[in-house]
């Protein structure tokens, strides 16, 4: 009788925590132990705990926090596994914080797009994971809504910020018009920064103010 070479399937349980304190809407990804292929992908709940399935051995847990603490965590355990705690306090990079706030010709609300370049710790391997859940599905890293000002914790390391917002031309009563808003320069205590068409560039390495100047376009 043939006996398959496939491992069982193992379970993996934990929490995601920002300095013990419980993360919800954490994206979780249970990665293959080269860092090339995704087993599994999961949300934490509301008090920050995430299950997954996937096969039995070694595995990387991969989170990404995504507000109001904004960073990347890894372990390696082993499947099945219960009580891991990926907790983004002990990850490698210190965690700062941010004041975020929007500038100029600001609408009542702004989607802010967060995107790490570069973390500290995290294998290079696993970069791709940042905004990855599979081979072939991209998915931001996180997506904030600005209403006035935001206190965040974001890991050190090299960001991206974009403040977007779209307004169709049905909202607005208008038939051959479309609003947008965009972040057309960004500045961070005080200092101008470099921005483009992805956005603010943002070293992260001490408690800073990001100020993203929001500039009005017509579509038409």
């Amino acid at each position: 009788m043939p006996t398959s070479t496939t491992p069982e399937p193992g379970a993996v349980r934990g929490r995601v925590l920002h300095d013990g304190r419980p993360q919800a809407g954490a994206r979780v990804l249970w990665l293959a132990p080269g860092l090339d292929d995704v087993h599994a992908a999961g949300e934490s709940d509301a008090g920050g705990a995430f299950a997954l399935a996937g096969p039995a051995g070694e595995a990387v847990l991969l989170a990404r926090l995504r507000g109001p603490a904004l960073g990347a965590v890894h372990a390696t355990v082993t499947a099945p596994a219960d009580d891991v705690a990926l907790d983004l306090a002990a990850a490698p990079a210190a965690v700062w914080p941010v004041t975020l706030r929007a500038t100029g010709d600001v609408p009542p609300r702004l989607t802010v797009l967060c995107t790490p370049a570069q973390l500290p710790g995290l294998p290079a391997e696993a970069l791709q994971w940042t905004y990855r859940l599979g081979p072939d599905t991209n998915e931001t890293f996180a997506v904030l809504e600005l209403a006035g000002e935001a206190q965040l914790a974001v890991q050190a390391g090299e960001w991206r910020f974009s403040a977007t917002h779209a307004e169709g031309a049905r909202a607005r009563g208008v038939d051959t018009e479309r609003s947008i808003w965009f972040t057309a320069a960004a500045r961070v205590d005080g200092q101008e920064v470099s921005c483009d068409g992805a956005g603010a560039k943002v070293v992260v390495d001490r408690a800073l103010t990001l100020e993203l100047a929001i500039q009005r376009g017509v579509q038409r």
